[in-house]
């Protein structure tokens, strides 16, 4: 090993990826005991419609870290696309605590046994809004125009749609292509 403490190392990246995954872990525990309802004391329809809806949840918040932890932004658009799928990785965990919430009002069963699931989605948000902030290293780096394979650059178009002076047509507006040419 490296020789550092694990007591002195720096919080990995993947941590909140780690977190996201024991707390799915804990949320399927929750789910295979019905929400620790008692005697079936709920409706089996209301008790599936949650099952579906926590699970979704906490599904969104691996899936858009998994998605944000993809893009390595060398553009601006490649930085907004990392920072919206974070944005929504904070959306799912804000939704699932709520849904939690309403679980334990509306069912039967003891709130300590949600206690620790709301503190480790407490602890994946600061995660995730930590990274989000570490994520400011990407600004200065960034380059100002447009990502290579956007459709616009590749037609050397420009934001009012019509081709730049070096394109491969000096008319205005984009190209037709040859079969509208032939109609008409």
């Amino acid at each position: 090993m490296s020789g550092v403490r694990k007591s002195e190392r720096g919080e990995s990246r993947l941590e909140a990826q780690h977190v996201a995954y024991k707390l799915r872990k804990m949320i399927v525990k929750e789910l295979l005991t019905d929400f620790g309802t008692k005697n079936n004391t709920m409706p089996e329809w209301l008790i599936e419609e949650e099952r579906k809806r926590v699970l979704d949840l906490v599904q969104g918040i691996s899936a858009h870290l998994r998605a944000a932890n993809t893009i390595w932004p060398d553009y601006m658009v490649e930085f907004t696309e990392r920072r919206l799928q974070m944005d929504k990785a904070l959306e799912c965990c804000n939704m699932l605590q709520d849904e939690l919430q309403a679980i334990v009002e509306m069912v039967p069963a003891d709130k300590n046994r949600y206690t620790q699931i709301v503190l480790e989605i407490e602890k994946e948000f600061n995660l995730i809004k930590r990274l989000r902030q570490s994520d400011n290293r990407f600004l200065k780096n960034l380059k100002d125009r447009a990502a290579p394979d956007c459709a616009a650059n590749f037609g050397n178009v420009n934001n009012n749609g019509n081709a730049n002076n070096n394109s491969a047509s000096n008319a205005n507006g984009v190209r037709r292509d040859f079969t509208d040419a032939s109609r008409g």
